[in-house]
């Protein structure tokens, strides 16, 4: 994990933010003010390689490493109107949502901190990527005993178009 000392457990999560991109592209990377998605439950980050082995002489001889993508999957404990318009595209008018099959995803970045066993919070920060994957609700009627429901979100991340091949997809 970035920025974390790997013999010390992970002991919090907090603090999730977005920022609409508003240019990714080979000249300029600039996003929006980052403003709090909402309260952090749980948080998977799962980073995707690609290896090819080259063989010569009967053996490997080389294994040839390339990043594909950052999966994220974060639990939150609910989304504003606000945060889904901005998230998926949507417009919000007087309050109300109204989602198109014209909306496109919005590319944003996205933070959050992670609190360690010494107590020091770690940010992580990822530049670029997309909400696209599921999105799903889940509703029940009241009953004897409340049964909150949280939101998971699903999205890809990857490198930013800046110049150089900077690519850097996270800090």
């Amino acid at each position: 994990m970035k920025g974390i000392d790997k013999m010390s457990k992970v002991r919090g999560l907090k603090d999730i933010y977005v920022a609409k991109v508003t240019k990714n592209t080979e000249t300029e990377y600039v996003c929006d003010t980052p403003t709090k998605l909402a309260k952090a439950i749980n948080a998977k980050i799962n980073v995707k390689r690609s290896s090819e082995k080259t063989y010569a002489d009967d053996m490997v001889d080389e294994i040839i490493d390339s990043f594909d993508s950052v999966e994220i999957e974060l639990e939150v404990n609910s989304l504003t109107m606000e945060k889904i318009a901005l998230l998926h595209g949507a417009t919000l008018d007087k309050g109300i949502l109204t989602e198109s099959i014209e909306d496109e995803t919005a590319e944003i970045a996205i933070g959050f901190r992670v609190k360690t066993a010494g107590g020091k919070y770690n940010f992580h920060w990822y530049y670029c990527g997309k909400f696209d994957g599921e999105d799903s609700d889940e509703f029940e009627t009241l009953a004897d005993k409340p049964a909150p429901k949280n939101k998971t979100l699903k999205g890809t991340f990857y490198g930013r178009n800046l110049p150089n091949a900077d690519g850097k997809h996270s800090f």
